[in-house]
């Protein structure tokens, strides 16, 4: 039982630090070369930039000089160009991991990677086209009624269908780690080592975003409905004035607020979705047992953390300067 606590511990953090590292590859990719890069080949100016160190970022984006303004459809295809580089370089990823053999920590980087790029992008596109916030506000406007319907759940289906192929392909390879140590009791250990880093990283996720003061980032990220319901809060209390001379009242405006509720709230869906992927991870570790070839036992050793550590130092002081 002891053994079994030390390798779920070591588990742990070594998974913490793939899934820092790998998110921050994505974050790199995502914003500088898919928005900067795109917007800069269009024609566009980089106004300034911020990453966070748990969470996402953003990149402001403004017409170049002598640019004449670029079009809707430019700032579409930068917004996509972020999730889309993410998804490319995590299926490119995912082929290396297939085809190519190599060291534990450097492995285990691109397993982590390939799954977190091809998850994260589709959850992304799935959850800002929605809101219409982020990175999907223009594609909120171009994609209405049935056609965003269709859409969402297309892009929902793939992001469950691939959390569980990823999880199925790459978690013998995970288990390789312990089961030399805990034998018939690797699932076990594996899967708490998974669940105490992935709630490591989102309790530092929250506890970022609820001390960040970053009024740019706050503001991309309102859902279009709430800006569609002010602005039509706005225009119905000057047509009640206009009608009856003078402002609404308060039970006017309950009316007036009740009805816009129902025209524009949304049903959340993060934490069901998100429920969903994670069901689809553990469903696919699960199912691999059964059915996938086993891997070679390859003990997950102190000296692997050490190096991957060192990575993720690494990794978070070049977003510091990044930012300074």
């Amino acid at each position: 039982m002891k053994g079994d606590l030390k390798q779920s511990a070591k588990t742990a953090v070594f998974l913490f630090l793939l899934l820092f590292v790998s998110s921050r590859i994505g974050l790199f990719l995502h914003e500088f070369v898919g928005h900067a890069l795109c917007w800069t080949l269009l024609g566009g100016e980089i106004a300034g930039f911020k990453l966070f160190m748990f969470g996402g970022g953003w990149v402001r984006y403004v017409p170049g000089i002598g640019s004449g303004g670029l079009s809707e459809a430019s700032v579409l295809l930068t917004d996509l160009a972020g999730l889309g580089i993410e998804l490319l370089t995590g299926i490119g990823l995912y082929l290396v991991a297939r085809y190519h053999r190599s060291g534990k920590v450097v492995r285990g980087l691109i397993l982590s990677a390939s799954t977190v790029l091809v998850v994260h992008s589709l959850w992304h596109l799935v959850i800002h086209t929605y809101y219409g916030s982020g990175d999907g506000r223009v594609l909120f406007h171009v994609l209405t009624g049935a056609m965003r319907d269709i859409f969402l759940w297309s892009v929902s289906g793939a992001a469950v269908i691939g959390a569980f192929f990823l999880s199925y392909t790459f978690s013998p390879e995970i288990r390789s780690w312990s089961i030399a140590v805990s034998g018939k009791r690797t699932a076990a250990v594996v899967l708490s080592g998974a669940i105490a880093a992935a709630l490591a990283y989102g309790l530092l996720y929250l506890g970022e975003q609820a001390l960040a003061t970053d009024a740019f980032y706050a503001e991309t990220n309102i859902p279009e409905n709430i800006r569609l319901k002010e602005k039509e809060r706005q225009f119905t209390y000057d047509a009640y004035q206009d009608r009856h001379g003078r402002a609404p009242d308060t039970e006017a405006r309950e009316a007036i607020g009740r009805d816009l509720n129902r025209k524009y709230d949304h049903v959340p869906i993060g934490f069901p979705f998100g429920a969903m992927i994670a069901a689809a991870l553990a469903a696919g570790f699960f199912r691999s047992r059964v059915t996938h070839r086993a891997i070679p036992p390859s003990t997950l050793m102190w000296h692997d953390i050490a190096a991957l550590g060192l990575l993720s130092g690494g990794t978070a002081a070049m977003i510091l300067l990044l930012n300074s």
